[in-house]
Order: C-alpha cells, then structure tokens, then sequence
C-alpha cells in the first residue's frame, strides 16, 4: 500500500542527471493485475509448446483415463460384482486396458497423434521411467 510519506518522497525527490528514474509503486490492484497477466502469458507459452510439440491438452488426457477407466469397468461387469459381494477386495483392472482404451479415445476420438497421445499417457500416468 502507498502510504503518504511514500508519494511525499516520490514528489520531493529529483534524480540527478543520467541516474535512473525511481520505478514507480504499484498498489496491490496493479500488482495482482499484472500478476495474472504473467501467469496468463506463461501458460499460453506453455500451451503453444505442447501443441509443437503434438501434445494433448492435460486435460483432455486426464479425461480420456477417466473415461477409458469408467468404460473397462462397465465392460467388465464390476459395478455389479462390487454391489453383490459389497467390497473392492480382488477388484483388478489392467493397466495395458486402460492405456488402450484411453489411446483410442484420444487418437481416434479426439484426432490426436497417436505418438504425443502415448507420450501424454505415459507422462500423466508416472510410466516414463
């Protein structure tokens, strides 16, 4: 915040000849403002890289795994197996499915290149190794 003695100084001082002009004080309006905007621009870069790089969106590959998880376990009829016996125990799905599926959702669903879509899968699932 600008306090009074702040503008008082920033009035009564004068920069000598070929000194640098003093950098004016921003209130926090400005400063969060300009915060948002850095941010805003970083991740349009960030964004822009992705797409060079033939990248999925994270979000549509956090939402391809959901959807590829939710659709194996409807194939595999365990919603109604976990209902009758009313646990989880022995529940398994295979992580092999759920890449398949997920990179079918991505390639042919969402017209991704299947070589960003496997490497965006691997990176969000932890499997580079």
């Amino acid at each position: 915040m600008t306090t009074a003695l702040d503008i008082a100084t920033m009035l009564t001082s004068c920069p000598s000849p070929g000194s640098p002009l003093p950098i004016p004080l921003e209130n926090p309006s400005a400063e969060r403002a300009r915060t948002r905007r850095d941010a805003a621009e970083r991740k349009r870069k960030e964004r822009a890289k992705r797409r060079e790089a033939g990248l999925p969106d994270p979000r549509s590959v956090d939402s391809a795994i959901a959807q590829a998880v939710a659709t194996i376990l409807m194939q595999s009829s365990i919603p109604a197996r976990i209902q009758q016996t009313k646990t989880l125990d022995g529940i398994a799905v295979s992580l092999k499915s759920i890449m398949g599926e997920a990179m079918a959702i991505l390639v042919e669903g969402r017209n991704q290149v299947p070589a960003g879509a496997r490497q965006a899968l691997i990176d969000r699932l932890g499997l580079a190794g």
